[in-house]
């Protein structure tokens, strides 16, 4: 009997991961900025968007950051753009409730910048700060 409910929970496991809604994600991208093969943000949202897809999500993207409705609409937020730390005013409110209800958020490269390092490090848990903070690009 306790094999046959362990298998009994196993299928009814199984089942639910299958009925389970397929993960909402939005990548924030941003127009390209450096030289070639650096920062290829619209590149990245081009390849991603069908990778997710491929591997069952719903993915939505775009170059601005997402309204308020996108949002609603999303488990998982990609920000990956020059500066993608620059959040303010409404689209701020809309972010703070996103996370309030639980949504998760992916920051890449130079979306952690922000003009407000301070607000934006209390989200993402760090930030770059213009004038203090250093970069290396090298062999690692």
């Amino acid at each position: 009997m306790k094999y046959l409910t362990l298998l009994l929970a196993v299928f009814v496991t199984a089942l639910a991961a299958q009925a389970a809604d397929p993960i909402r994600v939005f990548i924030r991208a941003g127009e390209k900025t450096h030289a070639p093969g650096a920062h290829e943000h619209p590149q990245f949202l081009k390849e991603w968007k069908p990778l997710l897809e491929s591997r069952g999500a719903v993915c939505e993207g775009g170059l601005e950051f997402p309204t308020k409705q996108q949002l609603a609409k999303t488990d998982v937020l990609i920000l990956n753009a020059k500066e993608a730390g620059n959040i303010e005013g409404e689209q701020r409110d809309n972010l703070n409730a996103f996370l309030k209800r639980g949504g998760g958020l992916v920051v890449l490269h130079a979306g952690a910048v922000s003009r407000d390092p301070d607000w934006y490090k209390s989200i993402i848990g760090g930030s770059w700060r213009h004038g203090t903070t250093k970069f290396l690009e090298a062999p690692m």
